[in-house]
Parts: structure tokens; sequence; C-alpha cells
């Protein structure tokens, strides 16, 4: 560089110039082909060159750094720097000097840090090796044979060891000649072992260079060990009512038996990705970085441990890979022999676990302890190896209970996965970086199966056993025969999931001891029917070549025993109520073919095309099989000449199957709305039934079905395995067509591995495989499933699940008693005409909405429809767990539970019916001003008072001048509502209706005093008419789901079960209703609270309109001025935040839930 050049760079540099002059030394330096940016390249330089960042600018340190470390001037004075700094600058920006320089800095004492020698040392002997190549008969090299190479490497082995024992000998000598304590002003020398030892700032900066030398970060580290399981389980809203009923259930078994030991067992699958390197890549000591590649291990790790803190072998399940089972079998039984004692070791094909490989897990010494005189309590997860026939069998034999943690509530529940877990996935990690470290850089291969099963063990034995007794305490799962104490438990202290409901699990413990309640709802049951062995036995490549997906993904499900017969028992309701002409069963196969890819030989681990295909497949009652729908996928909309030619194969397979093509490969509404048509017809006086599982699509067609005249009903999303026709006859028979299709068609290709077929082939495959399912099949899946047979009471044991060896085959005996609890208080078993049939069914729509007894038919006639198609709507969702504490204010005989309709239908079906109804008031009513600021003032007054709450709940008669004034307000408002004026004089003919209704009440109540709603009966006859207990029970249902479905779910079943049991026809006295609608506005308004937890009450706002839906449901004219009021009081609190407690509302429900099941 020029004066001229040196004097520019001691000022500042424009921007232009330095990117110029960055960018030239940024590619022509070796450290260009490394995956840093320019950026770090730069950085690197001038924060590590020292001194020379405080003599020079930045575009001149870099340029000198890199002329000066890279040429024969290294030893330039100009620089006041020694050998032993220059020498570590060298090795930190790993830059190779001149020999020259090399000799010099190898003889020069200076030099003592035993890494660099090192480091120099290994550049030497590849300099001499090269030296010695070179020449004329370095093309002889090539050629070397078998034996030369032996003796090279040979000599090699002996050059490395009389290297390092050399560099040992100089680093002590070096140390005694520089005496006890040197000091260096920003020595490099100091940066050596010992003082990184000492300071441990200087040794993470070590610790960072070595890895930057070796072309790794911490960062990739973390991505080694990978938690693959945790993937798998839903993160979604902890489900309140779970967790509770977990932790009772575990409480009732501990109180039932005394267990010796309480087992916790996890399943953990991981990931494990290695790097590798190739051996023409290693050479670490150069600046060029290594290209890495990653080496996959799935491996499943079982572990177990007891409530006193005793751990027990890690048990590891390793997957065979791609070409890796000649190798598996040599490898797994070395291993055995290796680590016997320390862990235990198996294989597999498959990516689970199968309950052969569950077996063999608790018979080794890692499952659960066999007990022989008290019984041994295991907790683990509720999949499908854990919840199999065998295994529960194989369990019970060795008098050991299991309970399962909820399948979403595991990152709540599940100690494992909140104190075993991250402690064994970061040792794992600390071990592999260690290995990496230490060995791993210097060979061409990842670690053998023998190098990383040490580092499982190591990382399970980590765990103290005080952390497992601490972890077992914190979860409440080692509870003892003293009950649960929530303020132990981790969730329910403060900032856990359940911090806010302690109070809930009290009021639940005392509700099942006062209904002396089974734990039965809590027991679940495995979806899957179809057995692991036929899918291990078969041809591993052949299921993954054809898969459904639609069944992985809900494999792992669980479904409550009360559940499925709810399900059953409601199906048998409508089936009797309605007598279905056609009965339509739907169900979505998400299909997926995988085609091996063309690869070059040198790539071991084979890659796969995958093609995703959605097939909708129908049958009707009489075994009649529908036009599957197929969805094949395409990469964009088809237009031009793809269409036609997808029209001409659609064309051709016209009459088996009907294609669509989208880039989506699913059915969304908009296909079902044009498909649905022509699967039911075009019958309009047929009653039909469509059964399908809840998808989310399948959920919004339930509207469009209704206005077709079509009921529906949604199997349970995690009981499809047991209750669905498809899942269970059709689709095993389906895939496994599929699958020979699939394997014809490869055999007789003349390509081991061809490419992707043509749509025409997939179409042949899908249509064959639907046909050749016989119709008794079709017909037997019906009956098994409960969708056919009701009429001559279908006995429980010729359905699937309650047959021999079936999933509820231990719970036949509940299925007919709630069976037999709906035949006896319905009486819908007897079969008469069809003509006779539909107008039965006709008043019972009318009646279960609510229309009145009497023969008016234009009071009839103002029923809207809407209301009948909601009574006929039968489509239900389930939840395993009851929810509320609600129940425990109702003295109701019975424990059984049927099932309720889905919230999101209940909820949007009531707006628009709240909606209609304040339209209809607003144009028949005024608002009364007057009441409503008397009101007030009387609120203010008890609130003045201090024990105006209790006030509140006692009515006070009122006085003559408060009903005088009463009077004077109702005829001021006659003129704007005539229904008003008809309340105060009503007709002859309600007079002479009336009083012929009450006669039989009135005897029985003339001896008491008047109470404030008997003077107000006996002024007004209008309400000792009759009213339908049917529609009471509606009311209420609209009233506890508009304020708060959590809190009212259990007194929301109640209510559906007593709508079962009771008579339609049954009557009662309007009357009975009058003092509690009295009530409800001095009660809300009175005993209202500022914002503030609303674990236990509800918004006021959201109260009001809870009574405006009940009175609206009614739609009484007695209580027209009632409706009034609420709503005026509902516009003034809208924007108020106040709260009511739960306590307060109560008496409202008891009440009139009593009176209409008297």
């Amino acid at each position: 560089m020029s004066a001229s050049a040196e004097k520019k760079t001691q000022k500042e540099w424009p921007f232009e110039i330095l990117a110029v002059l960055i960018k030239s030394i940024y590619f022509e330096t070796e450290i260009a082909r490394s995956s840093i940016t320019l950026n770090d390249a730069c950085e690197r330089f001038f924060y590590e060159i020292g001194d020379l960042s405080e003599m020079f600018p930045f575009s001149q340190c870099v340029l000198r750094s890199y002329k000066l470390l890279t040429s024969k001037e290294v030893l330039d004075k100009r620089i006041a720097l020694d050998t032993s700094q220059k020498a570590m600058m060298l090795f930190k920006l790993n830059l190779q000097p001149d020999p020259s320089v090399l000799d010099l800095l190898l003889d020069h004492p200076d030099v003592t840090d035993q890494k660099c020698i090192e480091w120099l040392l290994e550049i030497k002997e590849v300099q001499m090796k090269k030296k010695n190549q070179a020449g004329p008969s370095s093309s002889n090299n090539v050629g070397l044979s078998a034996k030369r190479k032996r003796q090279g490497s040979a000599e090699e082995r002996q050059a490395k060891e009389r290297r390092q024992s050399s560099s040992k000998t100089d680093s002590r000598q070096a140390s005694e000649e520089a005496g006890p304590g040197p000091s260096m002003d920003s020595s490099y020398a100091e940066e050596g072992a010992s003082s990184y030892d000492a300071n441990p700032e200087l040794e993470e900066h070590d610790y960072r260079n070595t890895t930057r030398k070796l072309g790794k970060r911490d960062e990739d580290f973390d991505k080694v060990v990978q938690d693959v399981s945790s993937r798998k389980r839903h993160s979604g809203q902890v489900s309140v009512e779970r967790c509770i009923d977990f932790f009772l259930h575990l409480e009732q078994c501990h109180k039932r038996k005394a267990y010796n030991f309480v087992h916790v067992c996890d399943e953990v699958e991981l990931k494990l990705r290695f790097f590798k390197k190739s051996s023409s890549e290693l050479n670490t000591f150069q600046s060029k970085r290594s290209v890495l590649k990653h080496k996959e291990v799935r491996l499943t790790i079982m572990l177990t441990a007891k409530s006193t803190g005793a751990k027990h072998l890690p048990y590891i399940l390793i997957r065979e890979g791609e070409g890796q089972k000649r190798a598996m079998r040599v490898e797994v039984p070395r291993c055995k022999k290796l680590f016997s004692g320390k862990l235990n070791l198996a294989s597999t094909s498959l990516p689970h676990f199968t309950p052969k490989d569950m077996i063999s897990f608790l018979k080794s010494g890692s499952g659960p302890d066999e007990s022989y005189i008290n019984q041994n309590l295991l907790i683990w997860d509720s999949n499908i190896a854990h919840n199999h026939n065998e295994v529960i069998d194989f369990l019970n034999r060795r008098k050991t209970d299991v309970v399962c943690f909820p399948e979403e509530e595991n990152n709540t529940l599940q100690i494992a996965d909140l104190f075993w877990k991250p402690k064994l996935l970061e040792g794992i990690r600390n071990n592999y970086k260690q290995w990496w470290i230490e060995t791993g850089h210097l060979q061409t291969e990842p670690p053998s199966m023998e190098e990383y099963l040490p580092w499982i063990v190591d990382a399970w034995n980590s765990i103290t056993r005080k952390e497992i007794v601490d972890s077992f305490a914190s979860c409440g799962l080692d509870i003892g025969s003293g009950g649960i104490d929530p303020f132990k438990i981790r969730c329910f202290n403060k900032g856990g999931a359940l911090e806010n409901h302690v109070g809930l699990l009290d009021s639940r413990r005392q509700l099942r001891a006062q209904n002396k309640e089974d734990f039965e709802d809590y027991v679940t049951i495995s979806n899957v029917d179809i057995s692991f062995e036929e899918e291990a036995g078969a041809d591993p490549d052949l299921l993954q070549a054809v898969k459904d997906v639609s069944r992985e993904k809900k494999c792992f499900l669980k479904i409550g025993v009360i559940e499925c017969i709810d399900f059953l028992v409601t199906l048998e309701h409508m089936m009797l109520r309605r007598r279905y002409q056609q009965i339509l069963a739907i169900n979505e196969v998400d299909l997926c073919f995988s085609f091996q890819k063309k690869a070059p030989l040198w790539q071991k681990q084979a890659t796969y095309h995958k093609v995703r295909i959605t097939v909708l497949l129908a049958a009707k009652l009489d075994g009649s099989k529908c036009r599957p729908f197929v969805v094949l996928p395409s990469k964009r909309k088809l237009t031009g000449k793809e269409w036609k030619q997808f029209a001409t194969i659609k064309n051709q397979f016209k009459s088996r199957i009907e294609l669509n093509a989208k880039p989506e490969s699913s059915i969304d509404s908009s296909d079902l709305k044009r498909l649905l048509p022509t699967l039911l017809g075009r019958s309009q006086t047929t009653r039909k039934l469509v059964v399908w599982d809840s998808r989310s699509s399948h959920e919004e067609m339930t509207r469009f079905l209704k206005s077709r005249a079509v009921d529906s009903i949604l199997v349970p999303e995690n009981a499809v395995e047991v209750l669905q026709a498809a899942n269970i006859y059709w689709k095993p028979e389906f895939i496994a067509n599929l699958r020979e299709n699939f394997q014809n068609w490869r055999e007789t290709s003349a390509d081991p591995n061809p490419d992707v077929p043509a749509n025409d082939v997939f179409a042949s495959w899908i249509a064959d495989s639907w046909e050749k399912i016989p119709k008794n099949r079709i017909q037997e899946s019906f009956v098994g499933t409960g969708l056919s047979g009701w009429r001559g009471q279908l006995d429980a044991n010729r359905l699937h699940c309650f047959g021999v060896n079936g999933k509820l085959d231990g719970h036949r005996n509940l299925m007919e008693k709630r069976r037999s609890i709906l035949a006896t208080h319905m009486d819908l078993v007897q079969v008469e005409d069809e003509e006779s049939e539909e107008e039965e069914d006709v008043d019972e729509e009318v009646e279960l909405e609510g229309v009145e007894g009497n023969a008016d038919e234009d009071l009839q006639g103002e029923r809207p429809d809407e209301e009948e198609l909601e009574e006929e709507d039968v489509d239900l969702e389930f939840d395993v767990f009851d929810a509320n504490m609600i129940a425990a204010a109702f003295n109701i005989e019975g424990n059984a539970r049927p099932a309720i309709q889905d919230a999101e239908r209940i909820e949007s079906g009531e707006e628009e019916e709240k909606g209609e109804d304040e339209e209809e008031a607003e144009d028949n009513h005024e608002v009364h001003n007057g009441r409503l600021d008397r009101m007030e003032d009387e609120v203010e007054d008890e609130e003045l008072d201090e024990d105006g709450a209790e006030e509140t709940d006692d009515e006070e008669e009122p006085t003559e001048e408060d009903e005088e004034k009463e009077e004077n307000d109702a005829e001021e408002s006659a003129p704007a509502n005539p229904k008003a004026m008809s309340l105060r004089e009503p007709s002859p003919e309600m007079m002479r209706n009336s009083q012929s209704t009450s006669s039989s009440s009135s005897n029985a109540t003339s001896q008491q005093p008047s109470s404030p709603a008997q003077i107000e009966t006996q002024r007004n006859p209008e309400l000792q008419k009759p009213i339908k207990a049917h529609l009471i029970l509606l009311a209420l249902r609209k009233c506890a789901s508009t304020m708060s479905r959590r809190l009212f779910d259990e007194f929301l079943k109640t209510l559906e079960r007593q709508r079962y049991l009771t008579d339609v026809n049954k009557t009662v006295p309007l009357e009975i209703l009058v003092d509690s609608v009295e009530s409800i506005e001095s009660r809300l308004v009175g005993n209202k609270t500022p914002r503030g937890d609303e674990t236990n009450s509800v918004s006021l706002s959201v109260a009001l309109a809870g009574f405006e839906s009940f009175l609206a449901t009614l739609n009484e004219e007695a209580f027209q001025q009632h409706l009034v009021r609420i709503r005026e009081l509902k516009a003034k609190f809208e924007n108020q935040e106040f709260n009511v407690l739960f306590e307060k509302i109560v008496f409202f429900f008891d009440h009139i839930f009593v009176s209409a099941c008297q």
C-alpha cells in the first residue's frame, strides 16, 4: 500500500470506499467460503486483533490484519506485538502462516499455550506431508497399494504420538522457565487453560472460540435432541372439570384400597439429529468450514418411578430406519449384553408402542413392580397401547390398578412432562456437546449406539431421589388415605392452572358424597378396534405407501363409557320418535400415498413424494352404497388444457365416482351443500337422518339440513372408532383393497420405484376398492352401530361395542338400565301405523315447544316454526366430565345423565329467538318509567341500610297506598298498551276457563294467609290457567345457557334427563311461577356487588338477559310487565360493572324446577 493510501486510511474513510475494501477482502480470504456473513467476517477481524483496534481505524485494521497475518512480515516491528500474541492471533483466527513463520513460532520459547502448539504442529505435519508427496513421483501416489496405505496410517499414528509427547514436554519447560506468576499486559499467553479455569468469563470466551472454530454454536446443540411426543399432544385451554374429576377419582381409588406403591410411567419419544461429516471434508484446523450433515435416530424411552423416589431402569425402544434392519440385528443384541443392568433395549419398525411391546416393557425390570399381597397403582397417559385389552389383562394379573391422565391435560398433571423430561433432555444434550468438543469433531461418523445410550442413562440417573419424591407431592399423585390437600398441589397454588378453583374441588366432592355418585363416568375405553398385530405383521413399506391419515389423528383420543351409552340412548330416542325412513351414514377418509423418489446412488436415505386425497364414503340403511366423492390434489386451479384432461377422466368415471380437484385436497361446506342433495334425494316427505362425525364442516351443515327437514346427529370426535359404522366396518376393508391395488400396480411396473401415477389410476383404485365391499357388510354395519333394529328392541349384544370382547362388553347392564328408563317413562316402544305416527310426531313437536294445552288454534298458530325445528334437532356433542356445582342445590333422585345439545348451536339459536322477542315486545309495550324510578329509590334505601341485603330476601307485603299507586300507573298506561288493559279486565271466556282450571287448587290454599302473589292471582284469573311443564323446562334451559354454561353445566344435564322422563301432556298451574317471577328484580338489583372474581358469580347484565329469555320463552300475558321491567334494567346496567353471586340466583331455578317436576 502506498504512502498516500496510508494517509487516507488514517482518516475517516467514506462509506463507499470502505464497502469496496471490505468486499474485496471478504472474497479474497478463505473465511468467505464459510456460512458467515460479510459483517460477521469484518467484526471477527476487528474484535480479535487486540491492540490493532486501538492504533488504527476500522478499515485499516481489516487491511493490516489480513496482510500482516498471512505474509512473511508477521514479525514486523512496526506493530508492538510479541511472538506469543501473534501466534495466538493466528490460532484464534484459524489462519495458516507461511512455513518460515511456522518454524519460527514453533522454536520461539514465548509460545507456551498447549492448544496453540498442538495446532501449529498439526499444520507443520500437513505441510511436510504435502512436501513429501510433491515432485515427479506424485502421480504414483494415486495407485498406492493397501500395504503402503496401512504403513502410512501407522506412521501417522506414530507421528501423532510423538507430537503429543513433545508438546507436553515443551509446555512443562516453558512453564518452568516462566517462573511463578508471570505477568504480561494484554498478553494472549495468559488465556491458557489455567487462566480459563480461574476466570469464568475467559472460560466462556475460550469455549465460544472452540465451538466457532469447529463451526458450531450453542443453538445448534439445542436442536440435536428434540421431544417429538410433546408435539402430538394438544396444548389448548385447560379443562378444569377434567382435572378435578381426575383428582377425585384418584382420591376415591386410594380410599378403596391400600396400595403398596404408586408408579408413574411416561413415554418420551425423542429425535436425535447428530451431525455427520464426510472424510474429504474433515479438516478442522483449516479455515474452510466443514459441510455438516445430519443423521436422525428415532427412539422412545419409557421412564418409571415410584412415589418413594426409586427409579426403574429406562426402557429404550429404537425405531429401525430405512435399510437399518440388518444393522439393528447386530447392534441391539450387542448393546443389550454390554449395558445389562443399566437399561433395557428393544427395536421396532413401527413408529409407536404396540401392545406386544408394552407387555415386554411391563415384564422387564423397567416396568412397575409385581404385587403379591396388596395392589399397586400405575398412573400413565391414556393412549392406545396403554389401554389395550391385553395390556389391561396383564396388569390385572399382576394386581396393578391403572389410572390414566386426561389426554389434553398432560402439561398440567403429568409429572414426567413437568419435572423429569426437561432435566432428561438437558442431560442428553450436554453429554452430546461434551462428546462433540472432545472427539466428535475429529470423526467422520456420528456417535454409535454404544456411545449415545450411556448419555441417556447418565441423564436419567442425574435426577435425584428427592426430586422424584417432590414431583409426586407437587402434582398430588401420592395422596394416600388422607385425601387431597389442594394447597400442596402445584396446579392449585398461586400461578397454577387451577388457582381459582379450589372451592370447586370441595363442592364437587360434597356433591358426589350427597348423591352417592359412582365414578363410572370417569371410566374410559380405547377407541381403536383394529388390532395392532394385523398391521405389525404386514409389510412396513406397504403400510407407509397407503395410510389413513384421518385415523392417525384420532388414534390417541379417549372416550368415556357414559358418553357412548348416552349417544346410543339418544339415537334410539330419535329413531323411535321420528320413525326415519332413510338413514345416511357418511365418513371422510384422508388418504396419503407415498412414492419413493429416484435418488443418486450415494444418497442412502430414501425420500418420498406424498399425494394426499380425500374421499367421502356414504351408504344407506338398505345396504346401497353411494358414489364416492373424491378430491384430488392440484398445484393450481385447473384451466385450459389441464381442465380438459381432467374433464375427460371425470366423464370416464362418472358412473362410479364423482371427481373434483383443488389445491387443498379437503372437503368443505360448499362441497357438502352441492353433494348432500344428490345423496339424500329430492323427496320432501321421507323422514331422513344423517349420521357423521363432528368435523367443523359437518357442524356448519346442521342448519342447512334443518332447512330441508333432515335431522342429523354427530358422533363424538373421539368415539368414531367405537360408534361410527364407516370406521369399524367399511374403512379397514377399503384401505386393505387400496393397498392390494397399489401392490399389484407396483409389481407390474418395470421400474422398481415407479413415478406417481396419473389421476385416472387413483380414480380406478378408489372405485374398485369401494365396489369390492359387499352389500351385507354395509347392512351389518348399520345394525352393529345401532342405526337399525331399534323397532324390535335391538339387543345390546348385537351392537358392535357391546358384543363379546367388545369395548363396552362389561357395561351392558348400564346400557339396558338407561334404555329401560327411556321406554318406561316415555312409552315409545309401541309401533302404530304410519298415518297415526305422523300425527303424533306433529303433536309432540308442538307440545315440546311450549304450545298451551287449550284448543285455541289461533294461539297455536302464533308459535314460530323455528322452535319446532330446534326441538327436533338432536345433534349432540358430549363432554366426559360433569362440571358444575349447581346440582347441589337440587334434591333430585337418580344420577343418570343424558346428553345435551351443542353449546354453540344453542347459543346461536337463542340469540335469534331473543332478537325476535325483543322486537315484538318493543312494538307492543311502552317503558314504565314511574315503576323503574320507584324501584331504584327502594334499592338506594336498602343499600344505605346495613342489613339491606338480608332484608331483600324477605318479601314485604305491599301497603294500601302502594296498591293504589300501582293501579293508577296501570290505568295511565292502559291506552298505550291494549294487552295490559286485557290483563286488568279479563274476558268472560278467560274467567270461565281459569275458574274451571283452578277449582282443584283453590281448596288447598284457602286456609293459608294471602301472599302478595296470591292477591295478584285472585285479581288476575289469567294466572290460574295451566302451562306445559315441557315449556317451563325449555325456558329454564335457555335461561341457564344464557347466564353461564360453565356454572349451570350439571343443571343443564339434569334438565335434559327430566325432559326425557316428563310426560309431554303434563301441565301445571301458572300461579306457581308468580312468587319467583315477582322477586327477580329485587333479588338481582338488591344483591349486586362490584365486578370482581367471576368464578362463582354472574354479571348483572348477563343475569338479566337470562331471565329475559326465560320470560320471553314462556310468552305469557301475565308476565309481560315483568318482561318490560327486566329489559329496562338490562339497558340501564348494560355498561356498568356489577356481579350477582351464584347463590343468590339458585333459589329461582330450585323453585321453578321442583314446581315443574311435581
